[in-house]
C-alpha cells in the first residue's frame, strides 16, 4: 500500500502508478486502480490502467462516471465480480477506508 511520497509528484501524475506496476512486476493490462474519486479515476487513465471508483469513499458516483471510471461498485464484493474473470490481476487500491 502506498500514500502519498515526498519523492513522488501527487495525483494524478502517474509516477506512483508506475512505480506499484514495476515493483509488482505486473502489466499494466492487468492492473486495476481502485478509488472513490476523481483524481483517483484520472490517475489510473493517466498511468494506463483499468479504473474502479467506489461509491463508499468521499465522492459520489457522478464524480466517478464525470471522469471516466471504467466500472463504478457499491461494494467491496462488487470489485470481485469485475476481476473474477481474469487470469492475473493487479489491484493499485486508493481509497479512503472508514
Amino acid at each position: 500500500i502506498y500514500g502519498n511520497r515526498e519523492d513522488f509528484p501527487l495525483k494524478p501524475d502517474p509516477a506512483i502508478v508506475d512505480l506499484i506496476v514495476e515493483q509488482c512486476g505486473a502489466t499494466k493490462e492487468n492492473t486495476f486502480m481502485i478509488g472513490d474519486s476523481g483524481v483517483d479515476i484520472k490517475t489510473a487513465k493517466d498511468a494506463g490502467v483499468h479504473s474502479i471508483g467506489v461509491t463508499w469513499g468521499f465522492r459520489d458516483r457522478e464524480e466517478l462516471t464525470e471522469n471516466g471510471a471504467e466500472y463504478i461498485v457499491d461494494t467491496p464484493e462488487d470489485i470481485l465480480k469485475i476481476v473474477q474473470d481474469e487470469e492475473e490481476v493487479h489491484l493499485a487500491i486508493n481509497l479512503s477506508i472508514p
